[in-house]
């Protein structure tokens, strides 16, 4: 190698140098490259694979509206193959009443560069539809022409749901017109109370009006229930806490109505309170129904009680009849015996008439126990009426003035007429007596329809304040003087109602007066029971017999058994049924059997029918102080008995003795 040929060589080295070096450069270039291109491959991908995967459907179409591009979602959306979508026109896909809708989003789109999102409904090729949301974006290609970016949602589910909802809103607002509940709501800051039709229908409010204050609303309540209403919002407000109350409404076009209302505090996002809402929902049949209710069980209530006022009262006369009984009989058997005008004779007189007048007081404590009349007819209550006026206006009614309204054609009635008297005569009594200056009694009768008839007794009177009234049928409650009212008479005709099957109501007010119907069951004419128990007028004593006298009280026993020894009879006593049929059982043949009703054992409804299979033409009196139905049942189904009433004097048993006897001569 030569000097000149040297600094050749050593540019060509350097030159070699800065080739690999470059090459170097260019490798590490391309493998920046080449990782770049796997990123952006990757990236590409990962974004098909999102494109097409995605939840929802994109679209690109071009500018007649055709499908260019379309992600896997958008196939299964419409239906069909993603090959076979490209190309075809959006519309193919687009309800034939909807698509003047998409035409026009379309013009948007054109005009603006982009549609607002609508919804629209799509079709399948096989036939199903859709709701779909859609959105529209123009935007340019690769090549600069005018492309449109579509996405559609699905949006059926939501549709069903939004009709659901509608539905469910229009049947609760007309579940809440059928139960009568109103909406409303009231915002504190316009102070602008708004309500629903049925608000302004319950509140008898005009239908086109839809708001008001809240003092306006306040108003509309009777002034008591305004004032709570008020109370209680108030008190929502300031506490959170939601409410409830029943409130009284003076509807103009409705009249008086009851509403329940309820309301609770109505809160923005914040939880700031902004107000009321609530309900309100007419109450007005169920208030009538729950007084009505309330009405019922007092009289329930009553009943029960009267009827176990009636049980111990048949007890207790039961007892005292016997003790009574023991008492007149000797009494009277003494007033035979002793001279006439005798100091004895006038204590035994005393001693009759003081037993009588208990005996009497024992058959008004048995009118509590009466379940059914002891007599029954068929009977014009309008007679009924004037006979207790006729005898009335011959002691206490020239004190008042009386006014008779007695309807024609009244229809008759089932009834104990001895019974009805009474009931009546002791209503007119204290209709009198609760005018002590002047006023006016009414006696007023009716027929209510077919089934039953109404019978009312009114005065003018001082009448009675509501806890005197809820006492009225209390037996011996009296606001008489003592000595001037028994407490009796209201109670007593109460029980006689009772008994026919009736109904008895009761009105009054202070200074107004009183009022009192009496309703009774219409008969349907069937023939009159006939009056078991009826006898001749006393004549001479009877013949002697033999008597079997059956009473568990052995101070009847006593008693009756001086009477009929002393009219010349022979007497032998059983304390029970029992005893009596042993006695037959082993021969005794009676002419006559006295036979107590009430005793232990089988008593005398459980021994008359056996006493009569043995004994069946013996006269039996049946010696009762309580002739109740089951006394006339056993005399209307066993021949030759009669009834006895205890107390009973010595004239009575001898007018019976004298009856029996005149039949066993026959």
């Amino acid at each position: 190698m030569t000097h000149a040929e040297e600094p050749t060589l050593k540019a060509t080295l350097e030159l070699v140098q800065e080739l690999r070096l470059r090459q170097a450069t260019l490798e590490a270039q391309n493998e920046v490259f080449r990782r770049a291109e796997a990123d952006l491959n990757t990236a590409r991908a990962r974004y098909i694979e999102c494109y097409d995967l995605a939840p929802v459907c994109y679209l690109i179409l071009d500018a007649k509206g055709r499908v260019l591009e379309a992600n896997l979602t958008s196939a299964a959306l419409l239906g069909v193959l993603r090959s076979t979508l490209i190309l075809q026109p959006i519309t193919r896909f687009i309800l034939e009443p909807d698509q003047d809708l998409y035409e026009r989003q379309r013009i948007q789109a054109l005009r603006d560069g982009q549609s607002g999102p609508f919804e629209i409904r799509m079709r399948r090729p096989d036939g199903s539809n859709f709701w779909a949301h859609m959105t529209t974006i123009g935007a340019l290609d690769e090549e600069g022409a005018q492309v449109w970016r579509v996405v559609v949602l699905d949006i059926s589910d939501q549709k069903r749901s939004e009709t659901l909802l509608l539905r469910s809103e229009t049947d609760l607002k007309e579940s809440q017109g059928l139960a009568h509940i109103a909406g409303w709501e009231w915002d504190a800051a316009r102070d602008e109370m708004n309500w629903s039709e049925e608000f302004a229908h319950i509140l008898g409010l005009p239908p086109g009006r839809t708001s008001m204050t809240r003092e306006e609303s306040l108003l509309l309540y009777v002034p008591s229930a305004g004032e709570a209403l008020d109370a209680l919002s108030t008190r929502s407000m300031l506490t959170g806490e939601p409410y409830e109350i029943i409130l009284e409404v003076a509807a103009p076009a409705t009249g008086t109505r009851w509403v329940l209302g309820r309301g609770e505090v109505h809160r923005d996002a914040s939880g700031a309170i902004q107000g009321l809402r609530g309900t309100l929902q007419d109450i007005t049949e169920r208030k009538r129904a729950e007084t009505e209710g309330a009405r019922l069980q007092d009289q329930l209530l009553q009943a029960n009680r009267m009827e176990s006022l009636g049980s111990l009262a048949g007890g207790v006369a039961h007892d005292m009849n016997n003790v009574l009984a023991a008492i007149l009989s000797l009494a009277t058997v003494h007033l035979e015996i002793q001279a006439p005008g005798s100091p004895v004779h006038q204590a035994f007189e005393i001693i009759s008439q003081a037993a009588t007048r208990g005996g009497a007081m024992m058959k008004r404590l048995l009118g509590f126990a009466r379940t059914s009349p002891v007599e029954v007819l068929d009977l014009d209550m309008n007679a009924l009426v004037r006979g207790e006026i006729a005898l009335l206006e011959r002691t206490t009614l020239y004190r008042v003035t009386l006014a008779m309204d007695l309807a024609e054609g009244l229809r008759p009635i089932r009834g104990d007429p001895a019974a009805l008297s009474n009931a009546l005569m002791n209503l007119c009594v204290n209709a009198v007596d609760a005018m002590p200056g002047s006023g006016t009694l009414t006696l007023r009768t009716r027929n209510l329809g077919l089934d039953w008839i109404e019978v009312r007794v009114s005065d003018t009177g001082t009448g009675m304040p509501k806890e005197i009234l809820a006492k009225a049928l209390d037996p011996y409650f009296t606001t008489k003087d003592v000595g001037k009212g028994t407490g009796l008479g209201l109670p007593l005709a109460y029980s006689t109602v009772r008994a026919h099957g009736g109904e008895l109501e009761i009105l009054s007010r202070p200074g107004v007066g009183t009022r009192v119907k009496m309703r009774f069951p219409a008969s349907n004419l069937a023939a009159p029971i006939p009056v078991p128990g009826a006898s001749p007028a006393p004549g001479p004593d009877a013949p002697s017999m033999a008597i079997l006298l059956v009473d568990d009280d052995e101070l009847v026993r006593a008693s009756a058994g001086t009477i009929l020894e002393f009219l010349g009879h022979t007497a032998r006593v059983a304390p029970s049924g029992e005893k009596a049929l042993a006695e037959i059982g082993a021969g005794f043949r009676p002419d006559l059997v006295i036979l107590d009703m009430n005793m232990p054992g089988l008593g005398g409804s459980g021994t008359l029918p056996r006493l009569r299979a043995l004994l069946p033409q013996v006269p039996v009196l049946l010696a009762t102080g309580r002739a109740d139905q089951a006394a006339l049942e056993l005399i209307l189904a066993h021949p030759q008995v009669t009834l006895l009433s205890k107390p009973y004097s010595f004239d009575d048993l001898r007018t019976r003795l004298k009856a029996a006897s005149n039949h066993l001569e026959s």
